[in-house]
């Protein structure tokens, strides 16, 4: 699947914007996927955000990995995460969902001389 979306980024790479890559990805950090995302220049919010680290699916299951699977990727300037939230069922006996859902707040910086089309194409 990463290499699938890896593929798909090269269209954009080349437009110098600014991107975020959300997912249930089903794999954490210390997973090759992970660290060739890295690689590629994406960068963790999570670790921007200096939080500790916290899992995002609770269940136990042997064919996926525990911990934190749900992440919010960028890459390009422009963009500052400012707060990594995992958001929490306010009943505690009703999950909602198998993972509990991930929010960033980004700070988009305006960047002189370019101009962003509605399709974020750089102009």
């Amino acid at each position: 699947m990463v290499q699938v979306c890896r593929e798909q980024f090269v269209a954009f790479s080349s437009a110098d914007v600014p991107l975020i890559f959300i997912g249930d990805l089903n794999f954490n950090p210390d997973d090759p996927n992970y660290r060739q995302l890295a690689a590629d220049g994406w960068r963790d919010s999570h670790s921007a955000c200096a939080r500790a680290d916290c899992p995002t699916f609770f269940y136990n299951r042997p064919d996926l990995p525990s911990g934190r699977i749900d992440h919010i990727l960028y890459r390009g300037d422009g963009l500052t995460p400012q707060d990594w939230t995992r958001l929490i069922s306010p009943d505690p006996n009703r999950f909602l969902s198998d993972h509990d859902p991930v929010c960033v707040r980004f700070r988009i910086i305006k960047m002189p001389g370019r101009v962003f089309s509605a399709k974020g194409t750089a102009r």
